[in-house]
C-alpha cells in the first residue's frame, strides 16, 4: 500500500514485538540511524505502547527495551517520526526506509528486525477554488491552475461591480499565508489600469491582500471585488486569480471571466438660458457624450420652440475648435459616437422682429438613438430683452508687428492699406449697451481675414471675460464673451493678425 506524509509532519509506525519462547523476556530495541534512507534533519522517537510515554531502559543496560514480556504476549513499540519541515519527494521512487531490531536480552543471539517505510513525503501545496472549499460539494476549479476556458463567469452589475466568491484551501504541515492577486493573462500580464481590484475577507468584510495562516486542510473565504470602468465594452473578459505562498514557491492560479453587458446611453448638457433682441439671436453650445460601453450608429437630434414664429437651427463643431464658424455644418444625418466620444453641438435660436419685450421661448433639444426608443432632452430658454447692444469694429496699422496701434491714425474705422510681410493690423471690437436694462452673456467674435494668419494673444477690457482664439499662426474664429453689460457701458476685444 502507498504512503505519503507532508513535509514537517509527524507520523508513527507501530511494532508488535512477540514473546515466543518459553520464559519471561525483556527485548532491547536498536533503531539503525546510520542506514536510514529518511532525509537529513528527520527526528525518531520510539514510544511505549501507549503511544505517548518515552520507551525507557528497564534493565540499566544502556539500551531502551519493551520491559519484560511474558511467554506468548507481545509488547507494542511506537516509531515516532518527525519530518523536516522543508523537504518533498520520494528518494528516486525508492521512499525511504528505518529498520528497528528487536533483540533478546536474556540470549543476544535471538533477533528480529522491522523496516518502517515512506513511499512519499509530499511538499505544502493550496487550491484556489471557487463557490466552495477544496473536497467540498459545490467547488470549482480544483486541482492546479491556470485552466484554459474560465471556471466561473460574473455577470458585472449596474454599476460594472463583479463579485468572485474565492477559496484558499491549504494542505501541509505548516501553516503559512498566501498573497492574493490578478492578473490580465496566464503568463502574468497586469490587470487594464483603469479595472480596479479589492480582495475582501468574506466573514469580516475586511480589505485584505493576503491570508491569514492557515493550518493543514484549512480554508480561507475571499470576496475578489472588481469594479470596471463604464465606458468598459461589453463581452467577455478573463481574469487570473493568484494565491502565492508568502514563504514558499508554492502557488495555484485559477481562470474566472466576468461578463459586461451592453450599456447603450447619451448625456446632453447642459441647459441654457439668454437674453437677445426683437429680431436677433443667439448661440448655446451643448456637449454630447457617449457614456456607455457600445458604439452607438444611429444619435439623430431634433429641435422644437415653443412659439410658432421663433426659429431655431443645430450646427455640428465640424472643425472642432469650440466655437461656431463658418465652417460648421448643420446638422442633417445621424452621429456616430464611440464609447467616451463627444461631440459640439450649437443651437442657435432666432428671434422675430415683433417679439415683444420678455417674451420666453423654450427651445426643447433631443437626441435620440437605438431607432428612436432612447431619448434625452434639454431646454434653452431665450427671452426677449430690451436692451440694445452695438458693436464698433476698429482697426489700426501695426508696422513690424510689435501688437502695439502705430501712430499717428492709431484706431479707424474706415479703410486702411498696409504691406504683406512682417506687418500687422490690429482689431478692436467695442460691445456697447444702449439700452435701459442690462445685457447677459454679452459675446463679441469675428475672424481671422482672408490672407492673415492669427498673432496670439488676444486682450477684453472687462471681468470676467472669456476669449476663444485660434492657435499662433493659424486661422480661424475669435470670440469674448462677458457675463453682463450694464447700460450704458462698454467693453472691447482686441486681437492682431499678420498680412501674408
Amino acid at each position: 500500500m502507498s504512503t505519503s506524509a507532508e513535509q514537517g509532519s509527524t507520523l508513527s509506525f507501530d511494532n508488535i514485538i512477540w514473546n515466543t519462547g518459553n520464559d519471561t523476556d525483556t527485548f532491547n530495541i536498536n533503531v539503525q540511524s546510520s542506514l536510514s534512507t529518511f532525509p537529513a534533519g528527520t527526528v525518531w522517537l520510539l514510544l511505549r505502547d501507549n503511544g505517548a510515554s518515552p520507551l525507557t531502559d528497564t534493565n540499566n543496560d544502556g539500551v531502551v527495551d519493551t520491559g519484560p514480556v511474558l511467554p506468548g504476549n507481545f509488547s507494542r513499540v511506537t516509531l515516532q517520526i518527525k519530518l523536516p519541515p522543508g523537504f518533498a519527494g520520494d528518494n528516486g521512487g525508492l521512499g525511504f526506509d528505518l529498520t528497528k531490531i528487536a533483540r533478546s536480552v536474556t540470549d543476544a543471539s535471538v533477533e528480529d528486525s522491522v523496516t518502517d517505510h515512506l513511499d512519499e513525503i509530499t511538499g505544502n501545496s493550496v487550491d484556489l477554488i471557487n463557490i466552495a472549499p477544496a473536497g467540498s460539494a459545490g467547488a470549482l476549479g480544483e486541482g492546479p491552475g491556470p485552466e484554459s476556458s474560465p471556471v466561473s463567469v460574473v455577470v458585472a452589475d449596474g454599476d460594472n461591480v463583479a463579485l468572485f466568491d474565492l477559496y484558499v484551501t491549504h494542505q501541509g504541515s505548516a501553516s503559512p499565508g498566501y498573497n492574493l492577486n490578478a492578473y490580465g493573462s496566464a503568463t502574468g500580464d497586469s490587470l487594464p489600469s483603469d479595472w480596479q481590484l479589492l480582495f475582501k475577507d468574506a466573514v469580516t468584510g475586511t480589505p485584505i491582500t493576503h491570508t491569514r495562516l492557515l493550518a493543514f486542510g484549512e480554508s480561507q473565504h475571499i470576496i475578489a471585488e472588481l469594479q470596471l470602468p463604464v465606458s468598459e465594452s461589453a463581452g467577455q473578459k478573463s481574469i487570473w486569480f493568484v494565491a502565492d505562498s508568502i514563504s514558499e514557491p508554492v502557488s495555484d492560479i485559477k481562470h474566472d471571466a466576468v461578463q459586461i453587458s451592453a450599456n447603450s446611453s447619451l448625456v446632453l448638457q447642459p441647459g441654457l438660458s439668454a437674453k437677445l433682441e426683437p429680431g436677433g439671436s443667439v448661440v448655446y453650445e451643448h456637449l454630447l457624450i457617449n457614456t456607455g460601453n457600445t458604439t452607438i450608429t444611429d444619435v439623430f437630434l431634433t429641435l422644437a420652440d415653443s412659439r410658432p414664429d421663433w426659429g431655431s437651427v443645430i450646427f455640428l463643431d465640424t472643425n472642432r475648435d469650440g466655437a461656431l464658424g463658418p465652417g460648421d455644418e448643420i446638422f442633417s444625418t445621424d452621429l456616430i459616437l464611440l464609447p467616451g466620444e463627444s461631440r459640439d453641438v450649437f443651437v442657435k435660436v432666432f428671434a422675430p422682429a415683433t417679439a415683444a419685450p420678455l417674451q420666453l421661448n423654450v427651445t426643447t433639444v433631443a437626441a435620440t438613438w437605438d431607432g428612436g426608443s432612447e431619448l434625452v432632452q434639454l431646454q434653452d430658454l431665450s427671452t426677449v430683452d430690451e436692451s440694445r447692444v452695438v458693436i464698433l469694429k476698429e482697426q489700426a496699422i501695426d508696422i513690424g508687428c510689435d501688437g502695439e496701434p502705430d501712430s499717428p491714425t492709431g484706431f479707424v474705422a474706415t479703410q486702411i492699406e498696409i504691406e504683406p510681410g512682417n506687418n500687422c493690423v490690429v482689431y478692436r471690437l467695442t460691445a456697447t449697451n444702449l439700452g435701459d436694462e442690462t445685457s447677459y452673456n454679452v459675446k463679441i467674435h469675428d475672424y481671422t481675414p482672408p490672407f492673415t494668419v492669427y498673432r496670439s494673444s488676444a486682450t477684453c477690457s472687462l471681468t470676467p471675460c472669456w476669449i476663444l482664439e485660434p492657435d499662433q499662426d493659424d486661422v480661424g474664429t475669435i470670440s469674448a464673451e462677458t457675463s453682463q453689460l450694464l447700460p450704458n457701458k462698454s467693453y472691447f476685444l482686441q486681437f492682431v493678425v499678420r498680412v501674408r
